[in-house]
């Protein structure tokens, strides 16, 4: 079999790499990932690492991710794996042999044409939320266009207050009739993306065009599920969201 035999998606935020504030430094651990300012941001435990290697020369390994193109390339999947083909910004970029697929930008321009504005929205979202909650606010920001995410990171560890940004957002939706997009959550950070950004889209599009024998999905987070059902194989990180949601079913 050649590599492109044998696929695995993964998603790489608390799938293969995680924060300094989730990290465990009682392991042995390196950087995942650096900030803007170069300092590193996420971190890899030395096994997960060394496992990856292993496999990167057997596999076709393919980044599936929330992360724009500028973070992708801040990570060491880009740096020293070279990775060059990524799913981005759930779907809303395919990253082929290291360039941006410009032909699938297009098409999904084209898909903007038919919902509401994203600066639109995030401007009156801003002004909603800062209403109902003041200086307990989450920042609201528009990602490169393609979505509107709710950053409650002050305030993240309050689980009051995340259900208090949750409700808002649901409630903004409701008044709003956004019934083109839907909410994301992770953590206690939420999102407004539109219902044809799913990392599954990218996903489908490159099992087709590649045509893989074998197909492993891996993801820490219920949205990563629906992509990773295409798959032949799971793979979940151990007290992922993810995990917790399978054991409570059984």
């Amino acid at each position: 079999m050649i590599k492109s035999d044998l696929l695995i998606f993964t998603d790489l935020d608390d799938t293969l790499i995680s924060t300094t504030r989730k990290t465990d430094f009682s392991k042995n651990v390196e950087t995942g990932a650096f900030g803007r300012d170069g300092k590193p941001s996420s971190h890899i435990y030395s096994e997960r690492l060394e496992i990856l290697k292993t496999l990167q020369n057997i596999f076709k390994i393919i980044p599936t991710t929330a992360r724009t193109f500028e973070s992708y390339r801040r990570t060491i999947f880009w740096k020293d794996f070279h990775l060059g083909d990524a799913v981005l910004n759930f779907s809303g970029t395919l990253i082929r042999n290291g360039e941006v697929d410009r032909d699938w930008e297009s098409e999904m321009k084209t898909k903007y044409k038919s919902i509401p504005n994203l600066k639109d929205i995030r401007a009156d979202f801003q002004n909603f939320i800062s209403k109902n909650m003041g200086e307990k606010s989450p920042i609201v920001k528009n990602i490169e266009n393609f979505y509107v995410n709710i950053y409650n990171k002050s305030f993240r560890e309050n689980k009051k207050i995340s259900l208090e940004v949750e409700n808002l957002v649901e409630s903004f939706k409701k008044e709003q009739n956004l019934n083109d997009f839907y909410i994301y959550k992770n953590d206690a950070s939420f999102a407004l993306i539109p219902n044809f950004l799913n990392k599954s889209v990218g996903v489908q599009h490159l099992i087709d065009e590649l045509k893989p024998k074998i197909v492993f999905g891996a993801g820490d987070n219920s949205t990563d599920f629906p992509f990773m059902e295409l798959s032949d194989f799971y793979i979940i990180p151990k007290n992922s969201q993810l995990d917790q949601k399978l054991r409570e079913s059984f």
